[in-house]
């Protein structure tokens, strides 16, 4: 029978590190990612563009939608509070009773979320396991790939909505959506 031993001596800046990264999990230990500060679309711009819509739209050979837009463009001007980013998000991601859901939110977890976890150990070794500066790191990454599915959606507009926009671009109009999502290291 062969037997060996192996004794080992120091190991207390090992065991320091250890302890220091255990802490540093237990205090800085999430990231959220979405639409996290107060962000708001201007509500006092698209009335004046639907306003100016209802005045082509039956030139334009859409004389229907001449009474809907001047009736949107006179309620817009009425109402003219500001949206927040996260409840058009909301109805975006789930839909309304006017239009479905496109969930570019849920889409992009689907598709990049078992990515993320590589990520995440990636940052670890590269700022030598620290936890906040990886987490963020891995945050700013998961927003963007957020972005990458807003702007990479496809043409799915109504054709009022084409017309109103003047383009066909889902889930794009200002770029405010795709500007708003940021992340934010938690403890």
């Amino acid at each position: 029978m062969i037997t060996s031993s192996l004794k080992m001596k120091g190991g207390e800046e090992m065991q320091a590190r250890l302890q220091k990264l255990a802490r540093d999990l237990a205090t800085k230990r999430h990231v959220k990612v979405g639409f996290l500060r107060d962000e708001t679309y201007d509500r006092g711009d698209g009335g004046a563009r639907l306003a100016e819509r209802a005045k082509t739209a039956e030139r334009d050979g859409h004389p229907e939608w001449a009474a809907r837009l001047a009736a949107w463009a006179k309620w817009a001007a009425e109402h003219p509070r500001s949206l927040s980013v996260a409840q058009v998000a909301f109805w975006m991601e789930f839909g309304t009773r006017n239009h479905g859901p496109r969930p570019f939110f849920r889409t992009t977890i689907a598709n990049q979320s078992a990515e993320w976890g590589r990520v995440l150990a990636q940052n670890m070794v590269n700022t030598k396991l620290d936890v906040a500066t990886s987490l963020g790191r891995t945050g700013l990454r998961m927003a963007e790939d957020v972005r990458d599915t807003i702007n990479g959606w496809p043409a799915d507009n109504s054709e009022l909505t084409h017309y109103i926009k003047g383009f066909n671009k889902g889930l794009s109009d200002s770029m405010r959506l795709a500007r708003a999502v940021n992340y934010e290291v938690s403890s």
